[in-house]
């Protein structure tokens, strides 16, 4: 009796879990047609981020932009006593303290470097302040300037190539160039990270940074200008870096005229319609500096203005004049 009892139990055990199966597998049609729908969610993975930037910049110090002027080449004759401890070297009657005890005419140098996803543009601003009674040119005028002159030049060299270029302060008393230091994207790999898909440093780096290294240069003429008046003039000289994330332009061939001065436009009809964002000068090194400008619509460069700019005027040269994303560039060769 207890073992019908049991496989009673065993075979309702058994009709119960088909049951069970049975509901959990696809419905059974009956009709002469049938249908069925099911959705399912899309999901954008979107773009990874790629506005990445990791840009070390100098580390300063105070007094290091601090310069001397000597035109009576007092702290040669005298070995620097003013300043115990410290030796003079140079002969361009201009100085800074490089080091605890060396006084050149050349500044420390000092380095960006572009570590970024992105390729960056840096600007180098470079102002001389205070020159009331000296004039400011560049190194090969002032040698033979009959008033009192100085120079302070920007000396800079991009990823170590070894073909430093030095441009010099004007005479408007303020520089401004623009270097593109390259991407190190190649350093990077995607990653899904802070529920975003985005780039990070690998573990290990086998790209080298783009850098920029640079320092200031100074000098000035001797005593056979008068520096009487001069010598009370408080000078100063200030520099600023800044960056950005450097944009792709759309390049065009700028029309340009000689009538005494250097029209640009568009075309030979066409102005810009408006005051350009910025005009600048290549030396054809590679690197823009900005330049001297009139007019808003055609605008003009003086023939002064461009020569200033070149270490050889007769040598090619660009000017690029940039309206909004626009770059219209004009070559005299």
């Amino acid at each position: 009796m207890n073992k019908k009892k049991l496989v009673a139990l065993i075979l309702c055990a058994t009709m119960a879990l088909g049951s069970s199966l049975t509901a959990l597998a696809a419905d059974a049609e009956t009709g002469a047609s049938g249908t069925g729908t099911e959705t399912g969610t899309g999901t954008n993975e979107g773009i990874a981020e790629t506005e990445i930037y990791s840009v070390t910049l100098p580390t300063t110090s105070a007094n290091m932009y601090d310069f001397y002027l000597d035109p009576d080449s007092n702290i040669k004759d005298t070995n620097a006593e003013r300043y115990a401890g410290f030796t003079p070297s140079g002969d361009t009657n201009g100085y800074f303290k490089t080091t605890s005890d060396t006084m050149t005419p050349d500044s420390v140098q000092c380095t960006i470097s572009n570590g970024s996803y992105q390729a960056i543009d840096v600007t180098m601003k470079v102002e001389v302040k205070g020159a009331t009674n000296i004039a400011i040119a560049d190194k090969d005028t002032t040698a033979a300037a009959t008033e009192p002159t100085m120079y302070m030049g920007l000396v800079s060299d991009i990823d170590g190539a070894g073909s430093a270029t030095t441009d010099y302060v004007p005479a408007e008393a303020v520089l401004e160039k623009t270097f593109t230091l390259g991407d190190d994207s190649e350093d990077y790999e995607k990653k899904w990270v802070t529920n975003k898909y985005t780039y990070v440093k690998k573990g290990s780096e086998t790209h080298d940074d783009s850098k920029l290294e640079f320092n200031l240069t100074v000098g000035c003429n001797t005593t056979a200008a008068d520096w009487t008046t001069a010598v009370s003039d408080t000078t100063s000289v200030e520099v600023t870096w800044s960056y950005a994330k450097h944009e792709d332009w759309v390049e065009h061939d700028a029309y340009g005229n000689w009538s005494t001065d250097l029209w640009l436009a568009i075309d030979a009809t066409n102005g810009f319609g408006q005051a350009p964002d910025a005009v600048e000068i290549s030396d054809n090194d590679g690197a823009f500096t900005s330049i001297a400008f009139s007019g808003e619509d055609w605008i003009s460069v003086t023939w002064d203005n461009i020569a200033a700019k070149l270490s050889d005027p007769n040598n090619k040269y660009t000017i690029r004049v940039t309206v909004g994303n626009d770059r219209y560039s004009w070559s005299n060769q």
